[in-house]
């Protein structure tokens, strides 16, 4: 046959290229054909694994739907939609299996991914929540230091560190009111500096109320005359004895006073 075919094609060169034609096409439609039944045969396991796929992310989204992000909702759907497509094609008059089979795989292909970015999502949204809480506690723990230390040191603590202790203490009440951990950490963050702040300048305001009080402690016990500035006791000159108490008495060692005589003198 192949042989009588080759004649053909030397005697008659336009057969032959029609005769090659024909092959090509048997050829593409005997592919045709094979393709046509593995798209029957593979668009219900396609269909199958999709439909397993958005169950798995059902169950996700019940147990942390509040970090998945708005645009893979959307991209949901849109597998919804092709799946609803794909899996009423069987009852159509002529079936596009092949085009139904493209579809399929593309939408699998789809919920592979939001799948990963589900999952993705909801580890790098605990992260973020366990940072949140984090900053919140430190917030807290500065705040109490702070107050505590104004509280113990209010009389000699200036206004602005006060306004300071104010802010933090508005910013840490914030914080332990929002949900969303973005929020949380910038206001935890946010008390956590002014509450640092506030002890600082606190800080400083006692100690330069310290050296104050030292300076005026010193320069009240400077000595004017011979006694101290503050008249509690007599000051006696380096050598000197105690101040006798009366004009008239003697002095051992010394000159008579007042009209007594002197055991050693003349």
């Amino acid at each position: 046959m192949r042989a009588v075919a080759d004649r053909l094609r030397e005697r008659f060169p336009k057969l032959g290229s029609l005769m090659d034609e024909a092959e090509g096409l048997l050829r593409s439609i005997h592919e045709l054909e094979k393709n046509l039944e593995r798209a029957k045969t593979e668009l219900p396991l396609v269909i199958a694994r999709v439909r397993d796929a958005l169950t798995a992310i059902d169950s996700d989204i019940n147990k942390y739907g509040g970090d998945i992000e708005d645009s893979l909702w959307n991209s949901l759907e849109g597998v919804r939609a092709t799946l609803r497509r794909v899996r009423s094609s069987p009852s159509e008059r002529q079936p596009r299996y092949l085009t139904n089979l493209k579809l399929a795989l593309e939408a699998e292909e789809i919920i592979t991914r939001i799948h990963e970015q589900v999952v993705m999502g909801h580890d790098a949204a605990e992260q973020r929540r366990e940072h949140a809480q984090s900053a919140l506690a430190a917030a807290k723990a500065e705040v109490s230091r702070a107050r505590e230390y104004i509280d113990d040191h209010k009389s000699d603590v200036n206004r602005d560190a006060k306004e300071h202790l104010r802010g933090a203490m508005s910013q840490l009440a914030k914080a332990k009111t929002v949900t969303r951990p973005n929020d949380i950490l910038a206001a935890a963050q946010s008390a956590t500096r002014q509450a640092s702040l506030a002890y600082k300048k606190a800080r400083k305001d006692f100690e330069d109320a310290e050296d104050e009080r030292d300076r005026s402690y010193r320069s009240s016990t400077v000595v004017v005359g011979g006694y101290s500035s503050d008249n509690s006791t007599p000051y006696n000159p380096p050598g000197w004895g105690s101040p006798s108490p009366s004009g008239g008495g003697s002095d051992s060692g010394g000159f008579g006073g007042g009209g007594g005589t002197d055991s050693g003198g003349f």
